[in-house]
């Protein structure tokens, strides 16, 4: 399992991934730089991450469709610790470091269309 270096409380990073795999999530940690996204698989090396690999760096734009919904919700969250987990989303961590919680392919692309 790997930690960030931003875990203000190694009991808090260990609770955070303990949740995420309760509720057979995935948790991703997302920092932008520039016009570029570098995301690192935050689970168990057992289980493969949505990118085939533990840690990718990306263009912005090119960010899955229902990560960029989830760090458009956590931008409007604080960055200041101590910061707050939303449910199935995820946390903000930093100014552009963000943990976003993951389930599958559904997850999260309910458009509220009707069918």
């Amino acid at each position: 399992m790997v930690l960030p270096k931003e875990v203000f409380n190694l009991s808090e990073g260990r609770e955070i991934i303990k949740e995420t795999q309760e509720h057979n999530e995935s948790c991703y940690r997302v920092e932008f730089v520039g016009d570029t996204a570098t995301i690192l698989y935050l689970g168990s090396a057992v289980i493969s991450s949505e990118f085939g690999t533990m840690e990718t760096s990306m263009p912005i734009a090119d960010m899955p469709d229902w990560m960029t919904r989830r760090v458009a919700v956590l931008c409007t969250k604080s960055y200041e610790p101590p910061t707050e987990t939303v449910t199935n989303v995820g946390r903000r961590i930093a100014e552009y470091i963000y943990w976003v919680f993951y389930k599958g392919e559904e997850d999260g692309d309910d458009t509220r269309e009707e069918s």
